[in-house]
């Protein structure tokens, strides 16, 4: 018994959708969690980006770790994107406080993508959140253009100019691509 499966290809062809889906340009995007999910520990954050695309997240079951080190960075990792996203209060204290990732769905964030490193030596290269690149929209550290209102900017760190030394392929781009330019003109951040 198969697992039936309809792709709704919307007059373009395979090729399009594959190219629509892996044209994520590394910088910085304003976004709002469009869902959240758990499957077998590990939580799922889907983010709708500023320009109309979909970002899925995924923060480690901590308890699936299979060293100390891993089980400490995947639990800080969750820990800060529940602080981030106004889970748990800034003015927490003590050794444990309880929320509901559920409440996360409809926050509004900026998240900060970047090339990941390639598993192997000489393998592709993705766009993907960085480790704790999730921020308060009024975070002083979200470039300023973000902060006024724009829902995409380049990304300009220390971090990406060292890999862009390192041969990784980065963008020049000081917009969104044409595309998802257009789409977010048309984009309110209110209706989200």
């Amino acid at each position: 018994m198969g697992i039936p499966g309809i792709v709704d290809l919307g007059g373009k062809s395979a090729d399009e959708i594959e190219k629509q889906a892996s044209a994520l340009e590394p910088g910085w995007f304003k976004a709002m969690v469009q869902d959240v999910y758990e499957q077998d520990g590990t939580l799922f954050l889907d983010f709708k980006l500023g320009d109309g695309r979909s970002v899925l997240e995924r923060l480690w079951d901590p308890n699936r770790s299979d060293t100390d080190q891993k089980r400490q960075k995947s639990q800080q990792r969750r820990d800060l994107f529940a602080i981030r996203l106004g889970l748990v209060p800034r003015d927490a204290r003590g050794t444990a406080f309880e929320f509901d990732w559920l409440n996360a769905i409809g926050r509004e964030c900026v998240v900060e993508m970047d090339y990941s490193k390639p598993r192997e030596e000489g393998g592709a290269k993705y766009v993907n959140l960085t480790y704790s690149g999730i921020y308060e929209p009024n975070d002083p550290r979200v470039p300023e253009v973000i902060r006024k209102g724009a829902v995409w900017a380049p990304l300009k760190s220390a971090a990406g100019i060292a890999k862009e030394s390192k041969g990784y392929k980065t963008s020049a781009v000081s917009s969104p691509p044409a595309a998802a330019a257009s789409k977010a003109a048309q984009l309110n951040l209110d209706d989200l």
